[in-house]
């Protein structure tokens, strides 16, 4: 369609316009909105809900985190975890009511285990987490980084999933299903 006919069709102007009571042939006598795909998209269950695998796995970057490398450098290991005051690692950090639940206290040897293996680290027990999730902080877990990074911490791509989000394409980070235990 062009311009000039959209104008006069595809557009209302001027003052002819009067209100007046369409019937929608709904049961609510209302325009009514219904989606298939986003009933979908908001009724999307995570991969091992309602499983042996009760926690939820979030792995996030930190603040000094530097792309390429930058983790064999010494400086760079002693701040990585500026936030926790803690270097030359990385955590498992769970909220107190999880770790309570878990019987686990603040520096425990934990393992987190999904269906796709398991790593060990150190229980960071602490205000702030979401009951049910368990966070680790990307950047460590190298093998083949160099004389400061190598054998540092653990890597949370090892328990990851490769499920990805349909609709995007994009890998899906926040959909591992874990459990918990000391070491």
């Amino acid at each position: 369609m062009g311009w000039s006919d959209f104008r006069n069709v595809g557009v209302w102007r001027g003052s002819s316009y009067s209100y007046r009571n369409y019937a929608f042939g709904t049961a609510s006598d209302k325009f009514e909105f219904h989606s298939d795909y986003l009933e979908r998209l908001l009724n999307v269950g995570l991969p091992g809900e309602n499983t042996v695998y009760p926690l939820r796995l979030a792995i996030y970057r930190p603040v000094l985190e530097i792309r390429g490398g930058s983790q064999n450098f010494p400086w760079a290991q002693e701040m990585y975890l500026v936030m926790h005051g803690r270097g030359w690692r990385n955590l498992v950090e769970i909220g107190y009511e999880t770790a309570h639940e878990h019987g686990i206290g603040e520096g425990d040897e934990v393992i987190v285990e999904s269906v796709h293996g398991e790593i060990e680290g150190e229980a960071r027990v602490m205000e702030g987490m979401q009951p049910g999730v368990v966070a680790i902080a990307t950047g460590q877990g190298h093998f083949a980084s160099g004389r400061f990074a190598d054998g540092l911490g653990m890597n949370p791509n090892d328990v990851i999933g490769t499920e990805y989000d349909e609709e995007s394409g994009q890998p899906s980070f926040f959909n591992t299903r874990v459990k918990i235990r000391k070491a």
